[in-house]
């Protein structure tokens, strides 16, 4: 902002050809400045529509000259929360590398949005679309003070490093990394991009494209707007999460299948269910990068470091041989077997030992032998019931 209002308190021979969103900044930003002055943040509370469950929120608010109270924001769970984007001055952090406070941002360094907000809520003028997309094309800027930007910067000024991405596609626009999930800014194509291939100029010429274009589903101009809203919403197949806490909807198949396209260097557009960030992706010539590469799946290095493909035998399952557990059925005092042996005799007999042991032999003759549950049937007689051995199941009848 204060850019803007420096602009515009330039001569007027140099101020004329500026646009009215502009002078519009210009004249109100005072106003603006002082309703900002009264910010106050008051407990609230909302209700789920689906549910009719109520939560208890807090809501920023500032108060006008003619005492109208205008809300800013949405409802947040804590005070703090609702005033962060409101707080326009100078602001620091510690930097652990550099044991000091560095700068993050310059004094009224505001969102596109949350200037919108302002500028329709207090000073009463609206701005389309249109406008805000030509104010972040044209006077939006990133943090230049900030030193990951400053050495993102001097790498690729400097050091001669290539972005990837720009280098192949420089004219395109509302192409994003990531958005905020948790307001599904993604559906509105409002982010940024965060993440990058850098190269060093050496290899410039064995960088390729991938010989398509950007992926811009429904729309002939790649490079617009529009395009990279349609690329990230999969032409509208991606939907929104709901507010009323249902979570993010699972794509069908066909539509999960689109982010599987050929090599290329660009963006990889996976779906919302996966993250809120985007892959990127750069396709290297066979000089710098053969593609021959065949993967030994018996090699002994590469099983080692997959243990998940590795298949277990059925006595694994058992393991070495352990007392009996009580959950098991086998406690004297809960279980349902009725024995006439004496209770050490039961004890010493329930012990378990190998995993045969455990499933019993193949047949008994006479005497309750270790195996063999010894019941009474319905009219009083004794009966012998004998459980077979494991291998029994599976080998022939």
């Amino acid at each position: 902002v204060n850019d803007l209002l420096t602009e515009a308190t330039l001569p007027a021979s140099s101020a004329d050809g500026l646009p009215q969103w502009k002078l519009d900044i210009a004249k109100h930003w005072p106003r603006i400045a002082k309703a900002l002055e009264t910010k106050q943040v008051a407990e609230t509370q909302t209700t789920n529509s689906r549910t009719g469950e109520k939560f208890d929120k807090f809501r920023l608010f500032v108060v006008l000259d003619n005492g109208q109270k205008v809300h800013l924001g949405k409802h947040e769970t804590a005070p703090e929360y609702c005033t962060w984007m409101y707080e326009f001055g100078r602001m620091t952090y510690m930097c652990p590398e550099m044991d000091e406070r560095v700068p993050a941002s310059e004094e009224n360094s505001i969102s596109v949005n949350v200037l919108a907000e302002l500028m329709s809520k207090i000073a009463g003028i609206t701005w389309n679309d249109d406008i805000l997309r030509e104010i972040s094309r044209t006077d939006g800027i990133v943090c230049r003070v900030s030193p990951p930007r400053k050495w993102l910067n001097r790498i690729v000024s400097e050091d001669g490093m290539i972005d990837a991405f720009r280098h192949f596609y420089p004219h395109a626009s509302g192409r994003a990394t990531c958005w905020n999930q948790y307001t599904n800014r993604r559906y509105f194509n409002e982010g940024s991009r965060i993440d990058y291939t850098l190269f060093d100029h050496s290899l410039l010429e064995h960088v390729e494209s991938g010989g398509t274009s950007l992926w811009s589903p429904g729309c002939h101009d790649p490079d617009s707007w529009e395009a990279g809203l349609k690329a990230a919403t999969a032409d509208g197949m991606y939907q929104p999460v709901s507010f009323e806490g249902t979570g993010i909807s699972e794509a069908p198949r066909p539509v999960l299948d689109l982010q599987f396209r050929a090599p290329h260097t660009g963006m990889v557009y996976t779906p919302p269910s996966f993250s809120d960030h985007i892959g990127v992706s750069i396709v290297v010539n066979d000089v710098v990068c053969p593609r021959d590469l065949k993967l030994d799946e018996q090699d002994a290095a590469t099983r080692k470091t997959q243990p998940h493909k590795t298949q277990k035998s059925i006595a694994s399952f058992f393991g070495p041989g352990k007392k009996a557990s009580t959950s098991l059925g086998m406690d004297e005092k809960r279980s349902t077997v009725v024995s006439s042996k004496p209770v050490g005799q039961q004890r010493k007999e329930t012990t378990r030992g190998s995993i045969k042991s455990f499933f019993g032999s193949t047949a008994t003759t006479g005497g309750t032998k270790r195996g063999s549950i010894s019941r009474r049937s319905v009219a009083g007689a004794k009966t012998k019931k004998t459980k077979a051995s494991i291998m029994d199941h599976f080998g022939s009848r």
